[in-house]
């Protein structure tokens, strides 16, 4: 029997790459020519917001039945100019959201999201608004794993943990300036396995909002990002991590990764890339578990997208394992990353590996790239 948890993730992972094909296909159409302005207008959105604790893995199952209770603010800056359609001929709208969470059941506590999130517009008339939803953070958990004082909460093990959320928001002008807001999102709360326990919170939530508008707009010339056709990236990357069978023990995760990135819009660039981990997490997972004979080192080949933007660069990649001897890791994984510019041909920054709905590894990186 296929494990839900699997299914919501293959929904949610391929609702998401739909979105970026989209994204890709109408960034072939793009034109050539930037207009000279960015115009942004500012709004301010009050949600209350109630969700349920969706529990994904048996190892969290005392997590069924946890109510979601909170709040949410959203500062909204909604994209007018032209050149916002570069994106995907159609306007967006991008922002910043701070949410207080708190959960029914004492073990998991409450927790404060602060995170930015980008909306492109899938309907915008001028009284109805529909739009996809992504975001990116931080949470504060108040309440993490402890042998003694929290043995029951197998989610989370850390006080600060990355952040991740995918939904669907909608719009409804009331009047001049105030609209409504409803919003259907997917939560999703972990540490990408640097420390156990970590099966993670998964929670859907919903919301309705009142959105009033600053009635502020800033106008700005606009900087592109970087010309080139080709970008030719070699990526060290490290990680640091524990395992479910050592939790006061880390463990490093060593890797490379070679990757062509061939640009095909002013804001996107889809890439190919080879890559090759030593993990001695698993390998001391194998000794424990008596299997020291299998191999720790995996190499995959990796298909993706990238947003490429002023200062940071967003990457989502579908791996293959071209040789891996860890049965218990599938044969296909995916990869999250996001990248900082600090020169003209340096990059910084994070990566998550996952299977499934199990992350496996979050790893820092310096990426050193060419451009042709």
């Amino acid at each position: 029997m296929i494990n839900p948890s699997t299914l919501a993730l293959k929904k949610i992972t391929g609702i998401l790459f739909f979105f970026i094909f989209l994204i890709i296909e109408k960034s072939l159409a793009q034109i050539n020519d930037l207009p000279e302005k960015k115009i942004t207008r500012f709004k301010i959105s009050l949600s209350p917001v109630y969700g349920f604790v969706f529990a994904h893995d048996v190892q969290v199952k005392n997590t069924a039945g946890t109510i979601v209770t909170g709040v949410e603010i959203k500062l909204k800056r909604i994209r007018l100019d032209a050149e916002a359609k570069h994106y995907i001929h159609n306007s967006f709208n991008s922002g910043f959201s701070l949410a207080y969470y708190q959960f029914s059941k004492d073990f998991l506590g409450y927790a404060f999201y602060g995170s930015y999130y980008i909306e492109p517009y899938l309907i915008n008339h001028k009284k109805f608004v529909l739009g996809v939803v992504a975001k990116a953070g931080l949470s504060y958990n108040s309440n993490p794993f402890n042998e003694i004082t929290n043995s029951q909460n197998f989610s989370y093990s850390l006080y600060l943990n990355p952040y991740l959320c995918l939904g669907f928001n909608s719009s409804i002008s009331a009047s001049k300036n105030l609209d409504l807001d409803l919003d259907v999102m997917f939560n999703h709360n972990s540490n990408g396995a640097v420390y156990h326990p970590n099966y993670g919170i998964n929670f859907p939530t919903a919301s309705l909002g009142i959105v009033y508008d600053l009635k502020r707009t800033k106008i700005k010339d606009i900087i592109p990002p970087e010309k080139f056709v080709w970008r030719f990236d070699l990526m060290p990357f490290a990680s640091y991590k524990t395992i479910s069978l050592d939790k006061k023990h880390f463990y490093w995760v060593y890797g490379a990764a070679l990757q062509a990135n061939r640009k095909i819009g002013y804001f996107n660039a889809v890439n190919v890339g080879l890559e090759c981990v030593v993990d001695f997490g698993a390998k001391k997972t194998l000794e424990i578990e008596g299997r020291s004979g299998l191999d720790y080192k995996r190499a995959g080949i990796l298909l993706g997208h990238e947003f490429i933007f002023k200062k940071f660069n967003f990457s989502q990649q579908i791996g293959i394992y071209g040789y891996n001897q860890i049965p218990e890791l599938t044969r296909i994984y995916h990869r999250w990353g996001l990248y900082y510019k600090f020169g003209k041909n340096w990059m910084a920054g994070a990566n998550l590996s996952a299977h499934r709905q199990t992350a496996d590894f979050l790893d820092c990186r310096i990426i050193y790239s060419i451009y042709r």
